[in-house]
């Protein structure tokens, strides 16, 4: 069983207007690659100007992955279609030439996506569905109000685990971080990741015994 990552970029024709292009796209995916090397057996890829996709080493990854994509893509927005299945050809480097029921799920549940739901999970099991899908609307409406400086707080404090070391990298005082995190109700966000991942470990977990 396997973890897969199919998103879109929103208005990525509107955005290209405005002088965000590919360019910027390849940029960002770049920087989730590397912030989240150990948390990828797949890397991300661009396809078609404004697709992406790639495949999470471990459910426990799953939420901090999502938070990647959507902080390095800023000010784009994404639809994020995640599935989780099996994968019935080798893992190769290029997700896109690789092909199973994992990929399936994922690009139903970005098919699903709309504008008022911007995450979708597809398992197989339709109370595990319902749950994460729920968790995963609560999670996106708290990030939409998110400023850009709390999304720098959030990633920084967690990547480095202090506001201390956070606010150096960020050249702002620990308790600015610390406020920028409060604001952002970044513990309840960890508790709804954690849940997140509780309740697909059942699915995964479930496939291993069968």
């Amino acid at each position: 069983m396997y973890i897969v990552i199919t998103g879109d970029i929103i208005g990525s024709r509107e955005l290209l207007a405005k002088g965000i292009n590919r360019e910027n796209f390849i940029k960002a995916i770049e920087k989730v690659n590397k912030a989240c090397e150990d948390c990828l057996l797949v890397k991300f890829s661009l396809m078609r100007g404004d697709e992406i996709q790639g495949v999470v080493k471990q459910v426990d990854f799953l939420p901090a992955v999502v938070r990647s994509l959507r902080y390095n893509f800023l000010p784009a927005g994404l639809r994020i279609g995640i599935g989780v299945g099996a994968i019935s050809t080798d893992i190769v480097e290029n997700s896109w030439e690789m092909d199973g029921e994992a990929f399936y799920r994922a690009r139903e549940a970005l098919s699903q996506c709309d504008k008022n739901t911007i995450t979708i999970v597809k398992t197989g099991d339709l109370l595990i569905e319902e749950a994460t899908n729920a968790l995963f609307i609560l999670l996106d409406a708290l990030q939409s109000k998110w400023t850009r400086a709390q999304w720098e707080a959030i990633m920084t404090y967690e990547k480095y685990g202090t506001y201390k070391k956070a606010a150096q990298i960020l050249k702002v005082m620990p308790q600015n971080v610390a406020k920028r995190c409060y604001a952002a109700r970044w513990q309840a966000v960890v508790k709804g990741e954690e849940a997140i991942v509780r309740l697909l470990k059942f699915v995964l977990e479930g496939s291993t015994n069968e």
